[in-house]
C-alpha cells in the first residue's frame, strides 16, 4: 500500500509478518485502519486481539471494534484499486491451516464499493484510542496476554 489500506476481520490476530507490514506501512504514511469485533461469537479471539493493539496503535495503525452486532465480514481495500473479499481472516488459523477462500480484484468501481461498505461500518463502531488501551486494569492485560498465548496453539 501506498496511500491507504482498509481491512476488515472479525478474528484479528495476524501473525507476526503481517502485524511487521501494518506497522511498517502506518510509519511511512499510509492510512492503515482496520475494523474488528468488539462483540464476537468466540469472545476468546476478541481478547486475544486486544493483546496485539499496542504496537500497532504505536505506529499509527487505526483500529475499530464494532459495537452492537457482530462482524463477520472479511475485506481489504489498498489504495483505491485493490479489493479483497472472502472467508480469509486475518488470524494464524487462516494463514496455516484453514481453507479459505477471497475473490481479489484489481478495479478501482468495485474497491470504491468495498472502501464505502468499509467506511459504513466505521459508522457503527468505536475506535480503540492508545490512551484508553494503556489504561487496561492489571487484570484485563493477563486476561488478553493469557488469550494471545492461547490462540497461538
Amino acid at each position: 500500500a501506498g496511500k491507504r489500506a482498509f481491512l476488515t476481520s472479525p478474528y484479528f490476530v495476524p501473525p507476526l509478518r503481517l502485524r511487521n507490514a501494518l506497522v511498517k506501512a502506518a510509519q511511512r504514511g499510509v492510512d492503515v485502519r482496520v475494523l474488528t469485533a468488539g462483540k464476537s461469537d468466540v469472545p476468546l479471539v476478541t481478547l486475544a486481539s486486544q493483546h496485539l493493539y499496542g504496537r500497532l496503535l504505536r505506529a499509527g495503525v487505526r483500529v475499530f471494534e464494532m459495537q452492537g452486532r457482530v462482524l463477520h465480514a472479511k475485506t481489504a481495500a489498498i489504495d483505491g484499486v485493490y479489493a479483497s473479499v472472502g472467508s480469509f481472516n486475518l488470524d494464524h488459523w487462516s494463514d496455516r491451516r484453514n481453507l479459505e477462500q477471497s475473490v481479489t480484484v484489481l478495479d478501482a468501481a468495485l474497491t470504491a464499493e468495498v472502501e464505502r461498505y468499509f467506511e459504513a461500518n466505521l459508522a457503527l463502531s468505536r475506535e480503540v484510542r492508545l490512551e484508553s488501551w494503556r489504561e487496561r486494569s492489571l487484570a484485563e492485560r493477563v486476561l488478553h496476554w493469557a488469550a494471545y498465548q492461547l490462540m497461538r496453539i
